[in-house]
């Protein structure tokens, strides 16, 4: 393999005819410099050079090397450039994973707060239903329900909320509004698609109140969906607070007597040594 700082040495070298002059120049000993060309000869296990009277001369190989060396250092060059540019725009880029019914509502409002007061970042942000891997796909920051299984993850808690059940007025115009927990079973009901659930099953809490061969009007493994299928007068769905404020819509509350247990949010990310100043940012900001 071509040391490159070598092949700088043995283009100066042959550019100028002469270990000293090329030793003056890169400003380093003439023994040094004719060691660094004699380890590169012998890295690849060519004659490059050889020494006629006072000039130092290339080979017919020493030729066709000096020819494409300054390719092979730019090349070089240009790709540790790209490298510590990357290295740099990954310190200020933040990889968020989160639900599909954060990523569109509850995030998005919080990011521009956040740009706001910590100016020069710049968000990947993507919303999924399935337990993501942290570590696999680069994740800065995972804000979810818990994830299980899933080693050297530190899991904060972040937000905890509750659902309770909606319809649109005008599903009620249509349907009639349920005054009790039998009345649900004639209605149109939305859940979370079940094959799916895990590991938001919460989503699913109303369906205890139904006989176990019940079968919701419509499945579906998106919050956000859920909100919008209510939204647009499909059936009655569990909906958390926050969802209701952001809807376009007036939504009604149905037997508000019913609510879900607590739903924690956690702000996730990997276990490790130095935590990056991002996360420690983003997460106080939330938290705030």
């Amino acid at each position: 393999m071509i040391d490159v700082h070598k092949l700088k040495v043995f283009r100066a070298t042959i550019e100028q005819g002469s270990y000293v002059k090329a030793a003056s120049i890169i400003g380093i000993s003439r023994s040094g410099l004719s060691k660094m060309v004699n380890a590169l000869q012998k890295d690849l296990g060519i004659d490059l050079i050889y020494v006629s009277g006072k000039k130092v001369l290339p080979t017919k190989e020493g030729i066709l090397l000096y020819e494409q060396s300054e390719e092979i250092i730019d090349n070089f060059e240009n790709k540790i450039d790209l490298f510590i540019g990357s290295v740099s725009n990954n310190e200020n880029n933040i990889k968020i994973n989160t639900t599909t019914s954060y990523a569109s509502t509850w995030i998005s409002s919080k990011i521009s707060g956040f740009n706001e007061k910590n100016r020069g970042f710049r968000f990947n942000i993507f919303g999924s239903d399935y337990v993501p891997n942290i570590e696999k796909e680069g994740i800065d920051v995972a804000i979810r329900p818990y994830i299980e299984f899933q080693n050297d993850l530190i899991q904060k808690p972040l937000q905890t909320f509750d659902m309770s059940l909606y319809a649109s007025e005008e599903y009620i115009t249509e349907f009639g509004e349920p005054k009790s927990v039998e009345d649900l079973k004639k209605h149109k009901i939305i859940s979370f698609n079940t094959k799916d659930a895990k590991p938001f099953e919460f989503f699913n809490w109303h369906l205890k109140h139904l006989p176990k061969n019940f079968e919701p009007f419509v499945k579906i493994n998106s919050g956000i969906g859920i909100l919008r299928l209510v939204e647009k007068g499909l059936g009655i769905a569990p909906i958390s607070k926050e969802g209701v404020k952001l809807s376009s819509n007036r939504l009604v509350p149905i037997l508000p007597q019913l609510k879900s247990l607590p739903v924690d949010i956690f702000y996730i990310y990997r276990n490790q040594k130095v935590i990056p100043e991002k996360v420690k940012l983003l997460y106080d900001f939330l938290k705030d």
